[in-house]
Order: structure tokens, then sequence, then C-alpha cells
């Protein structure tokens, strides 16, 4: 069995509401007078409530209702006579007696108001047609009487003020019509059969076209008003609509407005739009929508980064856009929303994008395209709301996901600039002598470009952090990179929205041989300092950050291979230091000398050492390949056969 859905297991309450969350009592609301005052039902009492209804059951069943009701449900029904118990004991069939006993509760319940009314409504007009029957065989039978009045019916007869007739005066004939031939009378049969059923035919279907219309009238004008009150309570901007052109407008005049206008807009978005972000409640049919958008442009903003990799190939994502929601009227206004302040987003990036000092930017009406970085292209493109459906072939993208909603916060931020500016304003009457210097609104652009390139390079830094750690890992180098890329927390990052010039910032930690080696500090938009054992260095390039890594690199591996010669060869006079300007290690003890060098060609580590043997003069070289071993126990192997020998 499949499982139910969730919105059938959910359980409500059927019983309304009477208190609300302070626990005091729901008033209901009557009506609200022209000058804002609420009228409320009155609160009834409980006694006088049960007065009424005594009064009501007295009056609608008699005074003497408690006097023949039972307490079991019963009513009391007069003693029968001994004459009748006699006369029902040897005249009722046994078959009788039980449709009796069948019958007895029915005739023991009283009937309602609406049983009375209803059998009332079925005699009265048999009651008058019986009433005229009667009326006419009086009238004729005293005709007849004043004719005749010798007979036997002559004592019976009441005096009349109608005049004495003539014998004969009442006669009867039987007048009929020719009988039609038996074709005709089928003929004439026929054609009155057909014109019924073509009449009833069509009667029948007005009336069934009337009732549907009359079902689809009431249907509306119930959905009319949940819809409305739907809208009220997810608290949108609900306010009477003006009363349409030639509407009566004098004192005693209906000013009740059907139509309600929703506003959905932003308040500080511009007039425009604003302008645009109205909508009515339909009262008519209107597609299926309960809204009215008279100016709804039906456009969704779509974000794409073009990236090119390395090998040539060009790789695009998109934001998620997802397709409009016609459930109800608040996904409704909630989408409608959604599209217009993305409308109002790419009429900003187009103000900016036209005055951006990128070279290699494109401005048109519904496309702007702007080069973020040497290899990526940000592009914002107005696309209609019915394509809006993601597919396998256009992959969403985080990152544009996270553009697309700081899109929408960069905006409100310079809403709240808008209106903070406003309100600083003098209001005075007396203009000041020199006009202040207003600052200029936060940009909605040139952030999100800054976040792009800022995340372009750290990926430069990581990639080049890579490549040393996998060339040391190659070796048999212990190799371990930290990387932060964001370092602010949650609250730093929501305050940076406050200031203009806000940046963030990371960090990222190079280990080598278990020994942390190599810092770097970074900033947005393109900001990194390298913090050596020597100095802080500013790098400016690429090319600078890998010559200052490879020669930290080196320094530290060359150090571990110095405290390596020290505990290897076993003399504790031996000399053992590294020269950082050579990149060279170099140790002697008992006559022997060692000389290491290292360098890291083209992402892999190349090792040398020169030996000099205690009574040699000539200088062995020794170099290293992968078929040796680790970097390290190659350098150990080294030390230890000259300390041997």
């Amino acid at each position: 069995m499949t499982e139910e859905p969730p919105y059938k297991k959910l359980r409500l309450s059927l019983e309304q509401p009477y208190k609300d969350d302070g626990g005091e009592r729901i008033l209901q609301l009557l009506d609200i007078a022209p000058d804002g005052e609420r009228v409320y039902k009155p609160r009834e009492e409980p006694v006088a409530r049960l007065g009424d209804n005594l009064t009501r059951v007295i009056r609608e069943r008699g005074i003497d209702f408690f006097e023949k009701y039972k307490p079991d449900g019963a009513w009391r029904d007069a003693e029968p006579s001994e004459a009748d118990a006699s006369d029902s004991d040897t005249d009722v069939e046994p078959d009788a007696a039980k449709s009796k006993a069948r019958d007895g509760d029915d005739k023991q319940r009283p009937m309602t108001v609406d049983e009375l009314h209803a059998m009332r409504t079925e005699m009265i007009p048999h009651l008058y047609t019986a009433m005229g029957e009667m009326s006419l065989a009086r009238d004729l039978l005293a005709l007849v009487s004043s004719a005749t009045p010798s007979g036997p019916l002559a004592p019976l007869a009441q005096p009349s003020p109608m005049p004495n007739l003539p014998a004969g005066t009442l006669t009867g004939s039987t007048v009929s019509n020719p009988p039609p031939l038996p074709s005709v009378a089928q003929f004439n049969a026929q054609l009155t059969l057909g014109a019924k059923d073509n009449a009833l035919r069509q009667a029948s279907e007005v009336l069934r076209n009337a009732a549907d219309t009359m079902e689809r009238t009431r249907k509306r004008d119930e959905s009319y008003w949940v819809d409305a009150l739907t809208a009220r309570a997810a608290n949108w901007s609900l306010v009477p609509a003006p009363l349409p052109p030639g509407a009566p407008t004098g004192k005693n005049a209906d000013k009740t407005a059907r139509d309600f206008i929703i506003s959905f807009g932003l308040e500080e978005a511009p007039l425009e739009f604003r302008r645009r972000a109205m909508a009515y409640l339909s009262a008519v049919d209107n597609d299926g929508s309960p809204l009215v958008f008279q100016h709804r442009q039906k456009m969704r903003l779509r974000i794409a980064l073009s990236r090119e990799e390395a090998d040539g190939t060009k790789n695009v994502s998109y934001n998620s856009l997802h397709a409009p929601d016609d459930s109800d009227v608040n996904s409704i206004l909630k989408y409608a929303q959604q599209e217009l302040i993305e409308q109002e987003v790419f009429h900003e990036l187009f103000r900016e994008a036209e005055k951006f000092p990128s070279g290699d930017t494109r401005v048109s009406e519904r496309l702007i395209s702007v080069s973020v970085a040497h290899t990526m292209q940000l592009s914002f493109t107005l696309v209609p709301s019915a394509t809006c459906n993601n597919s396998d072939e256009e992959p969403s993208s985080p990152l544009c996901d996270l553009i697309h909603a700081a899109l929408k916060l960069l905006l409100l931020r310079r809403h709240s600039f808008v209106k903070k500016q406003r309100s600083s304003t003098s209001t005075s009457l007396t203009a000041p002598t020199t006009a202040p210097i207003q600052a200029p609104p936060p940009k909605i652009l040139q952030p999100i470009i800054d976040l792009i390139q800022y995340q372009s390079f750290c990926d430069r830094i990581a990639n080049e952090l890579r490549k040393v750690c996998a060339a040391l890992w190659a070796v048999g180098v212990h190799a371990k990179m930290r990387m932060t890329r964001v370092g602010e927390s949650g609250n730093d990052l929501v305050a940076l929205l406050d200031s203009p010039d806000g940046s963030i910032g990371g960090e990222a930690v190079l280990r080598v041989a278990h020994r942390p080696t190599f810092r770097l500090t970074f900033q947005s938009p393109a900001m990194l300092v390298a913090q050596t054992s020597q100095a802080n260095v500013t790098i400016s390039s690429i090319a600078q950050l890998a010559q200052v890594l490879h020669d930290e690199v080196k320094l530290a591996v060359l150090e571990r291979i110095c405290d390596i010669g020290k505990a290897t060869c076993g003399d504790p006079k031996a000399l053992w230091f590294v020269d950082g300007v050579s990149s060279r290690t170099m140790g002697r003890w008992g006559g022997h000398s060692a000389t290491f060098q290292m360098s890291l060609e083209s992402g892999a580590v190349v090792a040398d050492a020169w030996t000099i043997r205690s009574g040699v003069t000539t200088a062995v070289n020794v170099a290293y390949s992968p078929a040796a071993g680790q970097l390290l126990d190659w350098a150990t192997g080294i030390v230890r056969n000259l300390s041997a020998q």
C-alpha cells in the first residue's frame, strides 16, 4: 500500500477558536463604522439565552409540551376507553397490530417546525380546492332545489335569494369533434412529441447553462474573499481599490470598494518599479489566476559564469531558477515579488556596468557581460519566467547561487543607505549656505566582481601550494596544507554590509616535515602577504609567490637533512649548518664532509650530494633518483656510509 502524502496526515481541529494567544475572548466583528469604530456582537448571557429557548419551545409546541413529554423520551397519550379496548381486541388483526407497533415510534415523535411548515405548504392548496368544490356544489344544490320544489328533496331545500327558474332550464348535451384520420392523428402526434422534445431539450440546456454559470459565480465569489483573507494573513499590503469612474460619491452613496490592491514592491524602490508592484484580486474569471497584474513583465535574472580550463575546454554554470508556482495567492505574490526585485537588480547593474572601468564589458537591453578574470566571464541575462526550469544541460553552480543571493542583500543595503540619507536631510525652511556633500550610494556590481576575483585568486594560491605538496609527497617528505579562504565569522560578514569598503580575508599554512614552514595571509580582492622566517613579503604576482614558496620549502627540507646528519654521524664535534644563500646543507665530522643541495623544477624535487672521505681530496657527486627511495632516507644512507668508513 502506498504511503499517504504528508498533507493528508495533518490533523486540524474543527472547533472554532474562541480565545486568542493571550487567553482573551475573541469578539465577533459585525460592522465597521465610517469613522473607523468597530462594532462587535454583544455577549449573550446564558440565563437570557435559556429563557429565549424556553419561550420558543412553548410558542412552537404548546403550553402543555412539558406535561405530554415523558422523561424517557416518549409522549403521554390518552388512556383508551373500555369500549375502544374491546373493539380493538375483537377487530384488530395481528398484521394491523404489528403495523401499529412498528409505527408507534414515528407517532410519538413530535413534529419539528420545518416538518409542520412543509405539511402546511402541501395541504393548504388542496384545502382551497376542496373549499371551491364545496361552494360550487352548494350553489348548484340551491339552484336545483329552487327550480323543483316538489319531491323528496323539497323539505331539505333552504330558502335562496336566487330567482325561480322554469323547469328544463338546466339541460345537458354531449358535443364531440369528428375523429381525425388515423394517419393524420399519428402524424400530428409525432409533430407534437417532436416539438415538445426539442423545446424540452432547449429549455433543459438553458437551465443547465444557467445553473453552471450560477455555480461558477458562487465559487468565484467564495474564492475571492478566501484569497483576500489569505493575502491578508500572509501580511501583504492590502488596501481598497479606488472607485471606478462615474461611481456615486454623494453623502448616502455606497462607497464600498469590492476590489483590493496588493502592493508587493520594496519601500525604497524607484517609482517605476513601485508602479509595477501592483496586483488586483480578480472578481471575474482570469484564466484560473486569482490575481491580475497590469504591469508584470515575467522576467527573471539568470547569472552565468564562464570559465576556460587549462586544456582549452569552456565550462558554463548557471544559478538555480525554479518554475512559477501558481498553487495559491501567497506563492503567486512571492514569485512576482522575486521577479520585480531581480528586474530592479538588473536595472542597477545596467547603470553601473555602463561606467565600469573594465574594457571587456558588453551592455544591452537584456544582457550584461563583464570580464572578471583572465579566463572568467560573468554575465547577467533577463529571461522569461516560463523558461526558468533547470535541466541537466544547464548545471547550477553554488557560486552563482551565492552571487544571486548577494545581489539582493546589496540592493537592500543600497535602499537602506538611500533611506538614511533622505531622513538625515534637513527639513528646515531656511536653506543652508553650502549644500552638504553627499556620499555616493554603495555599489552593487563591484562587490560581486571583487568576490569572484578573490575566489579566483584563492584558487591560484591553492594550486601553487598543491603543486609543492605533491612534489614533496613524491619523494617521501611529509607536507600538509591548511587553507581558510574566509576567516571572518558570520556576525563579521553581516557587519560588512554596513561598510561600503568592507573586505574579507583568510590565511594558508604549509607544514613541511611536521614543522610550520610557510604562512600566507590574503585579503580581497588580490592582496597577498607571505610571512617567512626572515620577514613579511608582499606578493604581487604568482611567479613571485612560487619563488618565495620554493625557497622556504628548500630551506625547510635542508634543515631537516641537517638535523638527520647531526643525529646519524655520531660525532659530538660534528659541524652541520644550512647556507640559506646557496640553499645547501653542509656537514663535517671525523675528516669527512658532505654537502646536500635541493631544488624544485617543473613540479619535481631535484637533489644532489657531494661527499669527501677522510684522506681523500676528490669529491664524489651522488644524484637523487626516485628509485633510491625517500629523500630523507637517501640522505641518511649517505651520512651513515661516510661514518662507517
